[in-house]
């Protein structure tokens, strides 16, 4: 495939993301947000590095903490890591705070996040030294809880914003940057009459940890299984629910979407399981510590989702690209939401067709209307990325009215009917994707707070604008992080936490927005022969499935090829791999259940008469009993039923089959046996030869042979009788012949 442009609505190759949220085409939303408004070039472009950056420095400092935002007469309360990479002790280092004036837009806030104190001037700084020995490869914690006011920029601050805070590490006696980090200082001196109403979306799903054969397996060279690291007391499921629990009955209004793929593997995990642990397989029996811990989840997420301030979303059961699914065969798609709706019944909360999550919010045209094909009013509500939408018909103009970014409900009026949702802002959800990955966790949620309340501070006096978020499904952080990014989101003075069903009749005006025709692949997209495969696979399970094994092992075939269509082995080949076995184990699993059923008869069978009996012999060498269909044929026979005779057959049995056939010519001819599947007519076993001697003379033949035989007879006795007459006259017979010759 040719690497020209990224398509719309994914990331670049060369930008590693997590799969899951919705993540922008910077360039797309460049050139849609320079024409919109000109102030979002630096958004998309960070701000040149600065000089204490250019040259790579042995030395760091981290945020490790700090309060979300802070209020009047407030403590810095900052937590710093000071790190030394260097081969030489670092005796003692001096700190210093710069503090900026506030941003004034979402694009001085990118500008902002990295600021070089030495040329840019710091309205309020001031210094602390510290006399700490810092070792080679050593890093310490330092707390700063100096009053806010210390720093002049906020201590004497009115206005409720976001203001830059420039942290530069130096020696002990030096005024050289050894390192510099900016975090945003988000100040509320008084709660805002208006906030912005922020509509959070969270996905709950991990990678599968059921392998193909319902043993719970740890990946190749790991001793651990993903699902029982995610219920750990620290695991980021337990995490997770953890702070929901304590901030959905407070008020923290949300969409929670459980990936229905999770949910079984719970419930399966809740019963007792399977492990396999390299070669080690063993049972885990009930009220095990795992098997509590995955009913204990699920009671959890019974609660939650049962709360008052939730709304249930349901997501295709194994977190597939949908625009993937829609070139195949339609039950694909239909298979992914009753096998969704089935594991989530476990659940006992509502979860309606007509709000669909489509994974990395990616939907088209195309999608929609085969969606629709399953049900008319299926997926009427929704929630898109930026590349699933054309752009705005008048791009100079934000939403709602007079903002300068599109912070309001969509509406999308399509072919096959309407669909109204939320479109993510993308760099929001670009801030949510850094918080997912590995590093500096705490202040890549700064920064996150820190843009939603700028979109706040762009136009303050608006209380119908509404935001939403969906929290990346790889996000597994600490459980701190994840407590301070749920505490943000609910008790932010700047946000107003609204269900998304709350968030359509705010009053805001829907924006006019149309779906692309049909989205290219994602770039992550492991190309056609990945889905061809599955595709095949599927088809062999479903053939398998009309023979009639146990529901139980077809649930858990089909099921397999769901989990195959997973984006979340999209990551890397190895996973790729991984994620391709399940259709390939599942369809060998399938065609070895149907080679235990054949069926032989003896090389050569002979019929004395026109009519006789073909016997055959079926066997099903499996402990369920299948229905086949036997198809006999011949040019020179004709057998009965058409010669298709299906039949249930018992388990572990040879079960003897008689056909009636007649022969139309005598002889010896070949007869064609196959086993097929009873719908499709997929073969299962054949084609077996055997042969059929008629040795019936054929009827007009012998009818020939019969009336000459009979001439004969009649022509020999007649001449026979004309000679005894002849000698009873007494004449000489030589005598006669010579006067008859005169």
């Amino acid at each position: 495939m040719p690497a020209a442009s990224p398509p719309r609505g994914d990331v670049p190759a060369s930008r590693h993301y997590p799969p899951g949220p919705p993540y922008p085409d910077p360039m797309r939303t460049l050139a849609r947000r320079v024409a919109a408004c000109l102030i979002v070039f630096s958004v998309l472009v960070p701000a040149a590095p600065s000089r204490a950056q250019t040259v790579e420095s042995p030395y760091s400092v981290r945020l490790v903490a700090q309060p979300l935002w802070h209020e009047r007469d407030a403590d810095l309360d900052l937590r710093l890591e000071v790190g030394n990479a260097s081969a030489e002790t670092l005796e003692g280092f001096r700190l210093s705070f710069a503090a900026f004036d506030r941003v004034q837009s979402r694009s001085e806030l990118a500008q902002s996040l990295t600021i070089d104190p030495g040329s840019q001037f710091a309205p309020s700084s001031y210094t602390r030294d510290f006399e700490i020995p810092l070792p080679p490869g050593g890093t310490r914690i330092v707390e700063i809880d100096d009053p806010v006011a210390t720093l002049v920029t906020l201590g004497g601050a009115t206005e409720s914003g976001v203001y830059p805070l420039a942290v530069t590490l130096l020696g002990p006696a030096s005024t050289e940057a050894l390192a510099t980090m900016t975090t945003q200082i988000i100040y509320y001196p008084d709660v805002p009459e208006t906030r912005l109403n922020i509509v959070t979306v969270l996905p709950l799903t991990d990678i599968p940890s059921r392998a193909p054969d319902g043993t719970f397996t740890a990946p190749v060279g790991v001793d651990t299984i993903p699902i029982e690291s995610a219920l750990a007391d620290t695991g980021w499921l337990t995490s997770t629910l953890s702070a929901l629990r304590k901030r959905v009955p407070r008020g923290f209004h949300l969409a929670l979407a459980p990936t229905p793929l999770l949910i079984a593997e719970l419930d399966d995990l809740a019963d007792g399981y399977r492990r396999r642990v390299g070669n080690d397989v063993a049972q885990v029996v009930d009220g095990a510590a795992v098997p509590t811990a995955a009913a204990q989840a699920l009671d959890d997420i019974r609660r939650i989702i049962h709360g008052p301030n939730v709304q249930a979303i349901l997501a295709p059961y194994s977190w597939p690209d949908l625009p993937a699914l829609s070139s195949g065969k339609l039950e694909v798609l239909s298979q992914q939401l009753t096998h969704a709706e089935r594991a989530l019944a476990t659940l006992g909360a509502k979860f309606t067709r007509r709000w669909i999550l489509p994974p990395a919010g990616r939907l088209d045209q195309t999608t929609l209307g085969r969606m629709r094909d399953i049900q008319l009013d299926l997926a009427t509500r929704s929630f898109f990325s930026d590349g699933s939408l054309q752009p705005p018909p008048d791009p100079t103009t934000g939403c709602p009215e007079g903002s300068p970014s599109l912070t309001c409900p969509i509406v999308s009026d399509t072919p096959d009917g309407r669909v109204a949702g939320y479109l993510a802002d993308p760099v929001l959800q670009e801030r949510l994707g850094a918080i997912a990955i590995p590093g500096d966790d705490r202040l890549d949620l700064q920064r996150f707070l820190a843009e939603t309340a700028m979109i706040r501070e762009e136009l303050p006096g608006r209380a119908e604008r509404v935001i939403q978020v969906t929290i990346p499904p790889d996000l597994h952080g600490a459980p701190r992080l994840v407590g301070s990014l749920f505490k943000g989101l609910a008790t932010a003075p700047w946000l107003a936490s609204q269900t998304p069903n709350e968030g359509l009749h705010l009053g805001a005006e829907l924006m006019p927005r149309e779906l692309v025709d049909e989205l290219r692949p994602a770039v992550t997209d492991p190309g056609e022969s990945y889905f061809a495969a599955i595709e095949e696979a599927g088809e062999l399970v479903e053939s398998f499935g009309t023979i009639g094994p146990p529901e139980d092992l077809l649930s858990r075939l089909r099921d397999n090829i769901l989990v195959a269509y997973s984006r979340t082995w999209w990551t890397t080949p190895d996973l790729q791999d991984s994620g391709l076995s399940y259709a390939s184990e599942s369809a060998g699993e399938a065609e070895e259940h149907l080679d235990k059923i054949r069926v032989l008869g003896a090389p050569e069978i002979t019929m004395t008469s026109r009519e006789g009996d073909i016997q055959l012999f079926v066997t099903n060498d499996n402990s369920f009993p299948v229905t086949v269909a036997i198809r006999v044929t011949s040019l020179n026979l004709d057998i009965e039923e058409g010669g298709v005779i299906q039949d249930e057959f018992a388990p572990g049995k040879t079960t003897p089959l008689l056909l009636r056939a007649t022969a139309q010519t005598s002889g010896l001819f070949p007869v064609e046996v196959v086993v097929e599947t009873p719908v499709e007519g997929r073969v299962i076993f054949g084609p077996e030869d055997i042969s059929v001697r008629s040795t019936e003379l054929n009827q007009v033949a012998l009818g020939i042979t019969l009336g000459a035989f009979g001439f004969l007879v009649l022509y020999y006795a007649l001449r026979a009788f004309r000679r005894r007459d002849h000698q009873g006259s007494g004449g000489d017979p030589a005598e006669e012949m010579g006067a008859t010759a005169a």
